[in-house]
């Protein structure tokens, strides 16, 4: 299968993007050609932002029709985040996993689980209790699928993740692919991670993968990108089967008060005759969350930020040249 991912990212971090595809908004023009070949785009970003917005991000939240969203389409979501080193980010979460453990084999929860893939491999690898939540259906009942598939014993709960009950407290709770930003004011966060406090021992900890903090102030996350074509769309034919993704589009709206964008995303996919045609279209509101702002957050919501990383990697700092994204570890207090 081949993938072509079209983002924005600060320059910096451009090779590392390239050698290894983050899949989360705001990466660099990336075509993957297969899994094992990668080369950045010689395309030009755009350099304009996105327009600015003139009501709130909650607002426009509501206003987003999700009758074809990309969560209710799990294999086509599957598809597209395929290429994610689940093995190495795996290893990263059976580290801080190991680390919170007091009596084996330990117990652990992923927020916003989309196909479970990394509670999957975790499960196998630690034999831990596991337990998944998302809150759409269609997702829920291919995640199950998923794990069935490789062998994992997983609990899966449908639950909005600001309220929710587990039947006994985790060691380790994670949310991945920029799952915390859907958590579009302080109000939605601090109920998300009072919820989780709630659900995790005493000696717990929370991991949470966002945008690194340069791709914020750089203006990277809210700069258009654009195929090169008039109708927007990719120009090139593609291998059937092959998708194209694009993330950002002009005239996406940004709420520079709530720190809200409202990013399109679209995904297209090769037909039988090579020809690009478009599966989905859908504007997804996230709210950009800096260093600072969850070091705040978490304090509120009864955590202490313990570490913090340039990716799924142990020996990456955030301070990193090469850092891709913001992920970090919450202890509970």
């Amino acid at each position: 299968m081949s993938v072509s991912v079209f983002g924005v990212s600060r320059q910096g971090v451009a090779t590392r993007l390239a050698q290894r595809w983050s899949a989360l908004v705001g990466g660099q023009a990336i075509c993957l050609q297969s899994a094992a070949a990668l080369h950045v785009s010689k395309r030009t970003l755009q350099s304009q932002k996105v327009h600015r917005c003139s009501v709130s991000g909650a607002q426009l939240g509501q206003q987003i029709n999700n009758t074809n969203s990309v969560y209710s389409n799990p294999e086509l979501y599957d598809r597209a985040f395929s290429l994610r080193d689940f093995a190495e980010e795996v290893d990263f979460l059976n580290t801080i996993f190991k680390s919170c453990v007091k009596t084996s084999p330990g117990s652990f929860l992923e927020l916003g689980c989309g196909p479970a893939r990394h509670t999957a491999q975790l499960q196998l690898r630690t034999q831990a209790k596991a337990s998944a939540l998302d809150n759409v259906p269609q997702m829920l009942e291919y995640a199950r699928t998923v794990a069935e598939e490789a062998g994992a014993s997983v609990r899966f709960m449908c639950e909005d993740m600001r309220s929710f009950t587990l039947q006994e407290p985790a060691d380790m709770a994670f949310m991945l692919l920029g799952t915390f930003s859907h958590m579009l004011d302080n109000a939605s966060a601090l109920q998300c991670l009072r919820s989780i406090h709630a659900v995790l021992k005493p000696t717990g900890k929370l991991v949470l993968e966002l945008s690194h903090p340069t791709d914020i102030f750089d203006g990277s996350l809210i700069q258009e990108d654009e195929w090169d074509d008039a109708e927007n769309r990719p120009s090139g034919p593609g291998v059937p089967g092959e998708l194209a993704i694009q993330y950002g589009s002009s005239g996406d709206e940004f709420d520079p008060i709530d720190q809200v964008i409202m990013r399109t995303v679209q995904i297209y996919e090769a037909d039988n005759q090579r020809c690009m045609q478009r599966k989905l279209r859908e504007v997804v509101p996230q709210r950009i969350y800096t260093y600072q702002e969850m070091d705040l957050l978490a304090s509120m919501g009864g955590f202490k930020l313990a570490a913090a990383y340039g990716d799924m990697q142990i020996d990456l700092s955030i301070r990193a040249e090469d850092a891709a994204r913001m992920v970090l570890v919450l202890e509970r207090l």
